[in-house]
């Protein structure tokens, strides 16, 4: 399965259960909302009627002959209400009144409960204590829908003389939930279908320069003629020119197989690592780790492409190409290697210093002198404890220049100082153990070479490491 199946998949592995979750929640609030929606107006019916009920009761009765009549006239009215796509024809409320001892004194369904005992029933319960009670049961065990009982009490003065109840089946609340939650579920699949396609072309379009790229490494690979395909911009294209310079620049040198071989051998650690990401990523993980592999997948890709750049720049170095001479100040080039590892110093609060005085000036190739003087500071920052500082300093002595980088870190111990400057040879960093390309000091080692420099490396006795470049040639200002 491909990189972008697998993104693919898992994406709409977690949309899929981000709908699934949305809308059994909704699905359960459309519920309660109808079911609140119902029961509302059946409290004020309740205890409208109970007002109407304690003004009309007698000394003998709770309910008299005129409200029996007024009520069960009321249950036989015809009419045709549409409301929405439900069309009402009469009247399906049904009402229950009862004495004090919770016995049911009048039954609008034909008296069908008179003389029955509801002193059990939680809503005559409340409703006998002078409290608002509800309950909600089914008429039978087989019964299709449940019923919906709201008991509100009737008082003669402070007495409480017995209550009401006011009975309401479920089955129309019923068709609004049916028909809502059927709309609900509709809208949610259709909008998952459509996630699903905007993934998979997504997934398509993202992953097709990697695919352009993997064609174009294997023609290489097998010898056949190919051109860099079309790339979009930013990392990818950067990436497949990275790619196209290399092959450049390998081509037809003594040196190809040796080149191919350490790349490829180097490739397999951050490979072996995005493929394990990938893999892991299919599985169901907390949003924590996940964030936490999709950081490894860009970290191990930046890893790559950085790794490819600094052999180019290593070959490059090694064809022995012309060097532009010139003479510059010292500070402009101390300045600008600054200002290249402020990205990496600023998360550590690292803060980098420059002495130089301003009038000093060197005589070299600037632009490999900069890439020398910035993978040195780049170390020192990544081997700098927090809140440290690394110094920068062009000194004369001699009248020759030297470039030094001093810093607080553990210093190389004696055992690699005869090995650091080998091709791909890295110290672990001290805060996340991980090793780099092993390649920032071989090209130093190499631009030092090139214009008749040593490198050098002394110990603190405050602790820390001092690099130093030189001698370099130099003319003042004005000579």
């Amino acid at each position: 399965m491909s990189i972008g199946t697998k993104i693919a998949v898992l994406l709409l592995m977690v949309c899929g259960l981000g709908f699934y979750i949305f809308t059994s929640r909704e699905l359960e609030s459309t519920v309660k909302q109808y079911r609140e929606a119902t029961e509302e107006p059946l409290v004020d019916f309740a205890y409208l009627l109970s007002s109407i009920i304690e003004r009309a009761a007698t000394a003998d009765s709770i309910i008299t002959p005129e409200l029996r009549t007024a009520i069960n006239e009321a249950r036989s009215l015809q009419f045709s209400a549409k409301v929405y796509n439900l069309t009402k024809e009469g009247v399906d409320l049904r009402v229950l009144v009862f004495d004090k001892a919770g016995i049911v004194r009048f039954d609008s369904e034909g008296g069908k409960e008179e003389g029955a005992n509801f002193s059990q029933w939680n809503d005559v319960i409340h409703a006998l204590r002078g409290e608002y009670g509800a309950r909600t049961s089914r008429a039978s065990p087989d019964a299709p829908n449940s019923t919906l009982y709201i008991s509100a009490p009737i008082r003669r003065a402070s007495e409480i003389i017995g209550g009401v109840t006011v009975v309401k089946s479920n089955k129309n609340a019923n068709l609004f939930i049916q028909s809502a939650s059927r709309s609900t579920t509709y809208l949610g699949v259709v909008t998952f279908l459509g996630v699903a396609i905007l993934i998979a072309a997504l997934s398509f379009f993202v992953t097709r320069p990697i695919r352009h790229l993997t064609a174009y490494a294997q023609a290489i690979r097998d010898g056949r003629s190919s051109k860099l395909p079309v790339l979009p911009k930013g990392e990818m294209r950067d990436l497949g020119q990275s790619l196209e310079e290399m092959r450049i620049a390998l081509q037809g040198k003594d040196y190809v197989e040796r080149y191919v071989q350490t790349i490829t051998h180097e490739l397999k650690s951050p490979i072996t690592a995005i493929k394990g990401a990938a893999e892991l990523l299919q599985e169901d993980l907390p949003s924590e780790e996940r964030v936490k592999f999709l950081k490894n997948l860009t970290a191990e890709s930046s890893r790559i492409e950085g790794l490819i750049k600094k052999l180019l720049t290593l070959v490059s170095i090694e064809r022995g190409g012309e060097r532009v001479l010139e003479n510059f100040p010292a500070i402009n080039l101390l300045e600008e290697a600054k200002d290249g590892v402020a990205a990496e110093a600023s998360p550590k609060n690292v803060t980098v210093e420059i002495n130089c005085a301003r009038e000093l000036m060197i005589g070299g190739d600037y632009f490999w002198l900069l890439e020398a003087l910035k993978n040195i500071v780049a170390n020192a920052v990544q081997f700098s404890p927090p809140n440290s500082v690394v110094t920068i300093s062009a000194t004369m002595e001699n009248q020759r220049v030297y470039l030094s980088v001093s810093d607080s870190g553990p210093g190389i111990p004696e055992w690699a100082l005869e090995k650091v400057c080998d091709q791909f040879f890295s110290l672990p960093r001290p805060e996340s153990n991980k090793r780099s390309t092993g390649l920032g000091l071989s090209i130093v080692k190499e631009i030092a070479d090139r214009h008749g420099a040593l490198l050098q490396f002394q110990g603190r006795s405050s602790g820390g490491l001092i690099v130093r470049m030189g001698p370099l040639e130099t003319k003042n200002k004005g000579a």
